[in-house]
């Protein structure tokens, strides 16, 4: 396969553009009072699509080292969106799950924000705008089947 500067370009530069597209806006209208990260609000969503989560798993998925991520969570867990538990396996491994408080807001939150998105999408056709969510789709299936694939040869 050849790799070109060009594709190098679009892998450094789509989290960005996703970010001030889809996160960062609606993270501004949303958050009058600027006591939301982006990461607080992506580890919240996050949690809402996987119940419960190794703390590492969260922070990984937020794209944030373990260290920097703890701070994220303290701040979630002060605010009463998510609770901290030891594993039942492994008492080392932290599991985050959401409050009640939490999985309100974040179902609330999912339904504004899907609002927001189509908002978003809707300067480009429908044609477009389906290709770009269809692409998302494609993209995250294949670097998960990267992901394992990598996980597997360790």
């Amino acid at each position: 396969m050849q790799f070109k500067d060009q594709s190098m370009r679009y892998v450094f530069e789509i989290m960005p553009a996703i970010s001030h597209t889809f996160f960062k806006p609606y993270l501004d209208k949303i958050n009058m009072d600027g006591d939301l990260t982006i990461s607080e609000l992506r580890s919240i969503m996050i949690l809402l699509f996987n119940d419960e989560l190794p703390m590492s798993s969260v922070s990984a998925k937020v794209d944030l080292e373990k260290g920097s991520f703890t701070s994220v969570a303290k701040k979630l867990i002060k605010r009463g969106y998510i609770v901290k538990i030891p594993s039942q396996e492994d008492g080392r491994i932290s599991i985050l799950k959401l409050t009640d408080m939490g999985k309100e807001f974040a179902i609330k939150n999912r339904k504004e924000h899907i609002e927001f998105m189509k908002e978003q999408l809707n300067v480009l056709s429908e044609e477009k705008g389906k290709m770009l969510l269809n692409s998302a789709e494609v993209m995250y299936d294949l670097l998960m089947e990267l992901q394992e694939k990598k996980n597997r040869n360790k």
